[in-house]
C-alpha cells in the first residue's frame, strides 16, 4: 500500500487498538453465553471457596480463591455470575494479550499493513470462539487466570528480551555526555521485566502449579538463546526472590484452615496436612506410569484432541506455521515447540485423565492459543519468505495465500460447528442449580445426606454456603470418608459418623442402619445403588426412595420417599437415565420460561423419550 493511500494510516490506527478491541469482542461474547454463574464439574466448588475464602481441592488455589473472594464485591448480579465475571474477565485478557503478541510478530516480520490486519483479526476471532475459550470465560474455574497469568508471564520475558536485545545493539557507553546513564536505564529496565516475569510465575503457580511450572523448559531454553546473561547468578536469585513472593500465597491454606469453613478440602492445618495439599497426594496415582496406555499413545490421542478442538484444517495451518518459523529462526521455533511438548505434558503424565473432561480444555488452553497464532502468522512467514527470494516469488505468495485459506476454512468451519451451542449453553447453569436445590429441598429436617458423586455434593455445598438453603441437612461426600484429613474433621464435627466407619476406609452400608437411629439419613441417587445392593432393603430398589429414617426398637424402618415424583417411573437400575431426564426436564421447562422455544423442541423430545407418560413432562409440552 502506498504511502499516501488512504488506508496507510487507518490500518497501523486499528492495529494500535486491536488489543483492546480483541478485550471488550471476548468479554462482550462470553457474557452472552454465560449463565448466572452455577454450573457443573468444579464451577459451584469454586463459587463456595470465593464466597466463603474457603480452601478448594489440590493443590488449594489461593490466588484464584483471593481474586474469586474480590470478586463477590462487585455491584453485580448474584454471587455465582460475580465470580463468573472473574473467568469472563480474565479469559478476555487471554484474547487481548495473544492478539497483541500476533500484533508484534507481525511487525516484526515486515508484513504489509492488510496482510498484517488480516491476521490480527484471524487470531482475535478465532481465540475467542474456538471451545477452549469458550468453556473457560462462561463458567468459574481457574483455568481462565492460570493462562491469562502465563501469558502474562511469557509477554513479560518478551519484553525483557527486546530491552536487552536493544541494550547488546547499542553497546557500550564511548564518552559520549549522558550514555551511561542510558545504559543504566536500559539495565534497570531489562532486570524490573525478569522480575515481573518471576512474579508472574510464582503467582501463577498459586494458581495450577502442574501448568505454571512446565512453562520452566520453553522459559529458560528462551533465555539461554537470547540472552543468556539473566542465568547468571544474581538475575536469577532476584527473579526466584519475586516468583517466591507470588508463590507465598499458599500461606494462605493453613492460615484459612484453622477456621470453621463451609469448605476446607484437605483441612492443611498443619505442615504435613498443607504439603499434601499442595502436592495433590490424593491425585498422585494419578501419575503413574506404569498403568494405562504409553506415553507414544497418550501424546499421539493429545495431538488428536487438538485437531478437533481447532478443526484439522486449522491445526495443519499451525503446524505449517511452526515449519515455517523454523526455517527463519530456529530458536524460536524450538521455544514454542518445547512449549507445545511441556503443556502437553501436563496432561500426557497423567493416565487417569480422560480427554472427554472439559478440564483438558483448560490445561491445554496455551497449546489452542499457540497454535492459533502460529496459523495466524502462517502467511505472512510465507509472504517475508517470498520477499527474501525474489526468484520464488510469485510461487510464494501462492503458497501464502493458500495458507491464509487453510487456516480460515479451520477456524471458520470450527465457528460454524459451535455456533449451534450459543444460546443454548447458558441453560446448563439453570439444571446444575435447580437439580441440587429439589434434592435439599426434599430432605426431612435434620438430614445426613450422603452423596457419592463429586459434581453434585459441589453444587449442594455451593447452594448451602452461598445461598443459606437447607443448612439443617448435613452434606458429606462419601469419597472423603476413607481419608486421614476427613476423620479429623469428621470427628470434630460429627462424631457419630467417625465412630460409624473403620478407619481408613468408607463408610459400609450395613452400618447405616445405626445412624438412621439417631437421624435422618439420605442417600443421593449415585450412591443409592450402593447401599440397596447391600440388601439394606429390597422396596428401596423399586422407586425414587432414597431415605432411611428413624424406625421402631426392632431396627431401623425404610420408607421410600420420591423427591421427584416422575423418577418413580424409572426404577433404581436406571440411575443414569433419572439424571438425564432430569437434566432435560429442567432445561425444557428453564428454556419455556425465557422463551427460547428452539431450546424447548429441542430438549423436551429427549424428555419424553426418556418417561414417555410423565405427567409433568405432559404438562410442559401442552401447547
Amino acid at each position: 500500500m502506498a504511502p499516501g493511500a488512504p488506508g496507510s494510516r487507518c490500518i497501523p490506527w486499528l492495529e494500535e487498538r486491536a488489543g483492546a478491541a480483541a478485550f471488550l469482542l471476548a468479554f462482550t461474547c462470553y457474557l452472552w453465553l454465560a449463565g448466572p454463574g452455577e454450573g457443573w464439574l468444579d464451577a459451584s466448588e469454586f463459587v463456595a471457596v470465593g464466597h466463603g475464602l474457603g480452601i478448594g481441592h489440590a493443590p488449594g488455589e489461593p490466588v484464584y480463591a483471593l481474586l474469586a473472594r474480590a470478586a463477590t464485591l462487585l455491584p453485580v448480579g448474584g454471587i455465582a455470575f460475580r465470580v463468573l465475571l472473574l473467568s469472563t474477565l480474565c479469559q478476555a485478557g487471554v484474547v487481548a494479550l495473544l492478539v497483541c503478541g500476533v500484533r508484534k510478530a507481525a511487525r516484526a516480520l515486515a508484513a504489509p499493513p492488510g496482510l498484517r490486519l488480516g491476521a490480527i483479526t484471524l487470531a482475535a476471532l478465532a481465540a475467542t470462539w474456538n471451545l477452549s475459550s469458550r468453556l473457560q470465560g462462561t463458567r468459574p474455574e481457574v483455568y481462565a487466570l492460570n493462562t491469562l497469568l502465563v501469558l502474562a508471564t511469557a509477554a513479560a520475558l518478551w519484553r525483557h528480551l527486546e530491552v536487552a536485545r536493544a541494550g547488546a545493539a547499542t553497546g557500550p557507553s564511548a564518552g559520549a555526555g549522558g550514555s551511561g546513564a542510558s545504559a543504566d536505564a536500559t539495565a534497570t529496565g531489562e532486570l524490573g521485566w525478569l522480575l515481573v516475569a518471576g512474579l508472574g510465575f510464582g503467582l501463577g503457580l498459586g494458581v495450577h502449579p502442574l501448568v505454571t511450572a512446565l512453562a520452566l523448559p520453553p522459559v529458560g531454553l528462551a533465555l539461554w538463546c537470547w540472552d543468556r546473561r539473566s542465568l547468571r547468578p544474581r538475575a536469577l536469585l532476584l527473579a526466584a526472590s519475586f516468583a517466591l513472593l507470588g508463590f507465598a500465597a499458599y500461606a494462605y491454606l493453613p492460615l484459612r484452615a484453622h477456621g470453621q469453613l463451609a469448605l476446607d478440602w484437605g483441612d492443611p492445618h498443619s505442615f504435613s496436612a498443607w504439603l499434601d495439599v499442595l502436592s495433590g497426594r490424593s491425585f498422585q496415582k494419578s501419575f503413574s506410569a506404569a498403568a494405562g496406555p504409553g506415553m507414544p499413545e497418550r501424546f499421539s490421542n493429545l495431538n488428536l484432541y487438538l485437531m478437533f478442538e481447532l478443526h484439522p484444517l486449522a491445526y495443519l495451518a499451525g503446524l505449517a506455521g511452526l515449519g515455517l518459523l523454523a526455517t527463519r529462526s530456529r530458536a524460536a521455533a524450538a521455544v514454542l515447540g518445547v512449549a507445545l511438548l511441556a503443556n502437553l505434558a501436563s496432561v500426557g503424565l497423567q493416565r487417569s485423565f480422560e480427554l472427554d473432561n472439559p478440564d483438558v480444555g483448560g490445561y491445554l488452553q496455551p497449546s489452542v492459543l499457540m497454535l492459533i497464532a502460529l496459523a495466524a502468522l502462517a502467511p505472512l512467514l510465507v509472504h517475508a519468505r517470498a520477499v527474501a527470494s525474489p526468484r520464488t516469488r510469485g510461487r510464494a505468495r501462492l503458497l501464502a495465500g493458500a495458507t491464509a485459506a487453510l487456516a480460515l476454512a479451520g477456524f471458520a468451519l470450527a465457528g460454524l460447528d459451535a455456533a449451534g451451542e450459543g444460546r443454548g449453553a447458558p441453560l446448563r447453569s439453570y439444571a446444575a442449580r435447580e437439580a441440587p436445590l429439589a434434592l435439599l429441598d426434599a430432605q426431612p429436617d435434620d438430614t445426613l445426606l450422603l452423596t457419592a458423586n463429586n459434581q453434585l455434593t459441589f453444587s449442594l455445598w455451593a447452594l448451602q454456603a452461598v445461598e443459606g438453603a437447607r443448612p439443617d441437612v448435613t452434606v458429606v461426600f462419601r469419597g472423603f470418608l476413607a481419608t486421614p484429613w476427613f476423620r479429623r474433621v469428621l470427628t470434630q464435627r460429627l462424631p457419630a459418623l467417625a465412630a460409624a466407619q473403620d478407619a481408613g476406609s468408607a463408610l459400609e452400608p450395613a452400618r447405616a442402619g445405626a445412624l438412621a437411629e439417631q437421624r435422618p439419613l439420605a442417600i443421593d441417587p449415585f450412591g443409592f445403588r450402593d447401599f440397596a445392593d447391600a440388601g439394606l432393603d429390597p422396596v428401596l430398589t423399586r422407586g425414587a426412595g432414597f431415605f432411611l429414617v428413624r424406625g421402631s426398637a426392632g431396627g431401623p424402618g425404610v420408607a421410600p420417599y420420591q423427591s421427584f415424583a416422575w423418577r418413580a417411573l424409572l426404577g433404581g437400575d436406571h440411575l443414569d437415565r433419572s439424571f438425564a431426564l432430569l437434566h432435560h426436564f429442567l432445561r425444557a421447562r428453564k428454556a419455556a420460561d425465557l422463551g427460547l422455544r428452539d431450546v424447548v423442541a429441542e430438549e423436551l423430545p429427549l424428555a419424553r423419550a426418556l418417561a414417555p407418560d410423565d405427567p409433568d413432562v405432559a404438562a410442559l409440552g401442552a401447547p
